[in-house]
């Protein structure tokens, strides 16, 4: 029997779980009154065996084992709780510690070597060293079971993204020209399959989270292309571009599938409308146009601030939304502004939408406010390519004579 010296332990701040492992009865029983009286909870094992079983059922914080014990040694109860239990660190007990064994503990994760006697100092020391040592374990595996979960995450999100890409499609809502009550346009409006109703505005967040936005706009513009070479009736297809999208280079150049028909197409910039009035920016729109696209702007009159420098743009087509005046207790004055715009786009020789048109009080709004066409679902609903008819023949003055007449100016 080897009795520890005498000496006090001091307290941690925290209890910890301690299974104290020895086949001598009476060394467990020394060991464990100290480490009782510093506060910890004490378990007790009489063999490796039994400590085996014991962490199984009960993981403890530390285990403090002797080294040499018959059946199993020590050393080989800390290479299987640090298999198996690797956020438990073990501390090793001898009387006549080697340096073999001290090398082969290390590799199998002990923190400490305690000769025996016991100094309960030194055991104090290789306590908290122990409890330091569980502390970090216990992080690094939350940190990795976090960073493979974010992990899984990123690749359950990439998927998504890719299965989504594969089950893009385009429905066209109709414009419909006032004066003749023809179709006179389409605008191309992004659907995906299996993420309801909002999934294409899941689906560009999901993009954005993913900085896969130039992924996902090709795609959107090889369909688009597609369907346009399809069908060669369609001489206007509104389709949706950001800020970005326009200052970002890829669009009108020679790698954008749209350019073949960018006569055909009318890019209509979005209500997040931030054009920077810089040579640079003017110089991709002066692209743009060189190219054959046309512009729009989206919702000049709604509840945002009049953005500044819309005209400058030159618009081809400006929107405006009229429904924004039901309810309203302004409506006098709100129906004066949208006159105002809608003057203002006709001097500037663009042509005015009315969007957001889905009932009889809309259309009769639409009217009386003098727009060019009309667009909602009092007019059409989104549709499927093959179910669209034919677009009206373009008329003189044509869009594109319009257009034409703004680059002359």
């Amino acid at each position: 029997m080897t009795l520890p010296i005498s000496t006090e332990l001091r307290p941690l701040r925290s209890a910890l779980d301690i299974l104290v492992v020895d086949d001598d009865e009476d060394n467990l029983r020394l060991l464990a009154r100290p480490l009782r009286r510093s506060g910890h909870r004490v378990a007790l094992a009489r063999s490796s065996a039994e400590a085996r079983r014991y962490t199984q059922a009960h993981p403890p914080s530390v285990v403090l084992s002797d080294l040499a014990m018959p059946l199993e040694s020590g050393i080989e109860l800390a290479a299987w709780a640090h298999e198996n239990f690797p956020a438990v660190p073990v501390i090793l007990m001898s009387a006549d510690p080697d340096l073999s064994s001290a090398m082969t503990a290390l590799s199998v994760g002990v923190v400490a070597f305690l000769r025996k006697p016991i100094d309960l100092r030194e055991l104090g020391f290789a306590v908290r060293r122990a409890a330091d040592e569980r502390e970090m374990r216990l992080a690094a595996r939350a940190y990795a079971h976090e960073t493979e979960t974010e992990a899984r995450d990123w690749r359950h999100r990439h998927s998504l993204f890719e299965g989504a890409l594969q089950h893009l499609g385009l429905l066209y809502q109709p414009l419909r020209r006032v004066r003749t009550g023809r179709t006179d346009a389409y605008e191309a409006i992004l659907s995906v399959e299996g993420l309801g109703s909002e999934g294409a505005r899941t689906l560009r967040a999901l993009a954005a989270e993913l900085d896969r936005q130039p992924d996902l706009e090709l795609r959107v513009r090889e369909l688009m292309a597609g369907h346009l070479a399809h069908r060669s009736d369609w001489h206007t297809l509104f389709i949706d571009v950001q800020t970005s999208q326009v200052l970002g280079g890829f669009l009108g150049s020679q790698m954008d599938p749209l350019l073949p028909h960018a006569e055909r197409v009318v890019l209509d910039l979005g209500s997040d409308l931030h054009l920077p009035d810089t040579a640079q920016a003017r110089e991709y729109i002066a692209k743009l146009r060189s190219a054959g696209f046309r512009l729009a702007v989206d919702d000049i009159g709604g509840a945002a601030p009049f953005p500044a420098g819309v005209f400058s743009l030159q618009p081809d087509f400006v929107r405006i939304v009229p429904s924004h005046l039901i309810g309203r207790a302004e409506f006098p004055s709100r129906r004066r502004y949208l006159r105002f715009l809608v003057d203002m786009a006709r001097e500037g020789a663009s042509e005015v939408i009315a969007s957001g048109v889905d009932d009889a009080m809309d259309l009769d709004l639409s009217m009386d406010l003098g727009v060019d066409l009309t667009q909602g679902s009092a007019v059409g609903p989104p549709a499927e390519l093959d179910s669209l008819p034919a677009c009206a023949p373009l008329l003189v003055p044509s869009l594109l004579s319009r257009s034409a007449g703004k680059e002359q100016r």
